[in-house]
């Protein structure tokens, strides 16, 4: 017997996955960094991002993708890993650049 609630075991079980995948990445001598949606979202969409709904949020960034060349196989799940790493290498490697299309 589950003494959770389904929604209660699921928050419990993706916090601790959190966790594990943060103590494999220190213990690996990985930096780790929490990073907010609204703060990716406007390093890599613009202004403006870190309001749109998840649905905006999704279609603006497979548009960046494609904007930038980069494949994502039409899954925004794909998009927005994307995201995250235009914010991590833009935020962490000064001279990195994406190959940005021109807007």
């Amino acid at each position: 017997d589950n003494p959770y609630s389904q929604g209660a075991y699921a928050l419990f079980v993706l916090v601790s996955l959190g966790a594990v995948a943060r103590e494999a990445a220190l213990a690996n001598g990985a930096n780790v960094h929490v990073v907010y949606p609204e703060t990716w979202r406007v390093s890599f969409m613009g202004k403006g991002a870190g309001k749109f709904t998840t649905e905006e949020a999704k279609r603006a960034a497979m548009r960046m993708c494609n904007q930038l060349g980069w494949p994502f196989g039409g899954d925004h799940n794909a998009a927005e890993a994307c995201g995250i790493w235009y914010h991590a290498m833009s935020t962490t490697c000064p001279k990195w650049n994406p190959g940005r299309a021109a807007a």
